[in-house]
């Protein structure tokens, strides 16, 4: 088999391991039973969201920094090790404190997945130099879409398993489906300096990239926009409650939300190739802020036609901000410290998921969501604006 087909087993293997890694975005539906056995707050529960992004970036540097000195394949059973671990101390937790909530779920399951996760698509990345930006989508695509998969069979796991059973189901698929993927994935090896005739003026170091003021706007942007789809997928479900939804309704624009998550991944990295970075970045940025003006129609009027629009719009812009960091980040200071320049822009994310946390107490202290939809909405307009500084990068 030629390099050129092997890259593709090697990017469908990893679609297939980001698949069961991008479980960590089902917590909307996975909070569930929290909530009703333990009778733990919204808040708190969307404290362990938080704490679940700042593991997953601490894994996301952890994995560049790793790739270059272990196998991908140790990476990847050594993910799937620590997520199974994770998943099944939630399983067996007695509910007497939240503190192993935020242990194995938050902690041991972000870690691992973030270390597989930047492992992954920087070894991938390398094999496409024709279209980093839609490979890098594709991968992503298939990080976001675990959502939407779960979300169609979660009702019926729950009632057939129970959800102790279900999280130690979970944490041993992914254990597995790691473990075999391990073995049919090559890590991208790029050629020494003297191999290549490539231009390598480009290539920055992190601690340049970390001094460029480029890189800082586009990351306080980054921040802005998925802060915004960050809240809504923590709180999808209740959100769509509260707007009117039956429970069932609430679930499935779960799905809907995680199919343009993944849908608005593949765009984003079309249109980085074909378009580049400002329109891309523009388009993000109007998707974004049209997410919580929906939401607050929605919410005004009790029209459930009007949520639609706006969990679509949480979807497709939240989506797109992983690819545009990859894909900026190639694009802007080269490939050969990705992995760790990589690392470092995809911590906006934790910053971000803050927004969770900061949600749920606005929602306890208002008894309702249309304060943490107002909340959004600044979000909105300071990311549209930050995203025109970047006109000139």
């Amino acid at each position: 088999m030629t390099t050129e087909k092997n890259r593709y087993v090697y990017a469908a293997a990893a679609t297939i391991v980001l698949l069961l890694a991008g479980m960590i975005y089902a917590w909307s539906i996975l909070n569930a039973p929290f909530q009703t056995e333990f009778g733990w707050s919204p808040g708190a529960l969307g404290l362990n969201f938080t704490l679940t992004m700042g593991a997953f970036c601490a894994g996301i540097i952890l994995g560049g920094f790793l790739l270059k000195r272990i196998s991908l394949r140790i990476i990847i059973i050594g993910s799937g090790l620590l997520v199974c671990a994770g998943f099944s101390i939630t399983g067996k937790m007695s509910g007497n404190s939240i503190l192993v909530l935020y242990l194995a779920y938050g902690i041991c399951c972000g870690l691992g997945i973030g270390t597989v996760y930047n492992a992954l698509i920087s070894s991938i990345m390398g094999w496409f130099p024709d279209k980093r930006a839609t490979i890098s989508g594709i991968l992503m695509m298939g990080f976001g879409a675990s959502n939407l998969v779960f979300g169609l069979v979660a009702g019926t796991l729950l009632d057939l398993l129970g959800w102790r059973n279900l999280f130690i189901a979970i944490g041993l698929t992914i254990l597995a489906v790691f473990t075999v993927c391990s073995f049919l994935i090559k890590a991208y090896v790029p050629p020494k300096p003297t191999e290549t005739k490539a231009d390598q003026s480009n290539d920055y170091t992190t601690r340049q990239v970390m001094r460029l003021p480029s890189f800082w706007r586009f990351y306080t942007f980054e921040i802005f926009i998925a802060a915004i789809g960050a809240c809504v997928i923590s709180m999808a479900r209740t959100m769509s409650i509260f707007i009117g939804t039956t429970e069932a309704l609430a679930i499935m624009l779960v799905g809907v939300l995680s199919v343009f998550n993944g849908i608005g991944r593949i765009i984003t990295g079309m249109l980085f190739d074909k378009k580049g970075n400002i329109f891309t970045i523009r388009t993000s940025g109007v998707l974004a802020l049209l997410t919580p003006l929906f939401l607050l129609l929605a919410s005004w009027t009790n029209q459930i036609a009007l949520l639609i629009p706006g969990i679509i719009t949480a979807g497709l812009s939240f989506g797109s901000t992983p690819v545009m960091a990859s894909a900026f980040v190639g694009k802007n200071y080269g490939m050969k410290h990705f992995p760790v320049n990589f690392s470092i822009a995809a911590t906006f994310l934790f910053i971000a998921s803050f927004s969770a946390t900061i949600g749920g107490w606005l929602y306890g202290f208002a008894g309702g969501y249309n304060a943490v939809f107002v909340f959004l909405a600044v979000l909105g307009v300071l990311g549209v604006i930050m995203g025109e500084t970047l006109k000139k990068v």
